[in-house]
């Protein structure tokens, strides 16, 4: 039971730690016994609202946003809503679309919006 709360303790500690840096922390705890392998943790920050608040900070999204539009009308999809979103952490447009009567979301990079991924909503 003690190296159970041992450990516990330990990663509440880590985890308290990575919060407040904001950074990446990687903790390795020691093992209590010849037996425990050492567990490692990575903590990271969620970087995703950061990279969203920047594409919506860039003065040239509303223009970057009408022109994904007109792409994706043009390629027969009926536009209901283009948002900024990231993808493996890198700016984007996101896009739900309907075509033949079926739904899709449509990722598109930001700013080439060259077509990333297709998928049935």
């Amino acid at each position: 039971m003690r190296h159970f709360l041992n450990r516990s303790i330990h990663s509440a500690t880590a985890m308290a730690c990575a919060l407040l840096t904001g950074g990446l922390l990687v903790t390795a705890m020691a093992p209590a016994s010849a037996d425990d392998q050492i567990e490692q943790r990575i903590y990271q920050p969620d970087y995703g609202n950061k990279i969203k608040q920047s594409v919506y900070q860039d003065k040239n999204f509303a223009q970057y946003k009408q022109k994904a539009m007109q792409k994706l009308q043009s390629m027969g999809y009926s536009v209901d809503e283009i948002e900024a979103d990231d993808y493996r952490q890198k700016w984007i447009l996101q896009a739900d679309v309907e075509k033949n009567d079926t739904d899709y979301e449509i990722r598109l990079s930001y700013p080439s919006l060259d077509i990333l991924t297709i998928e049935e909503d």
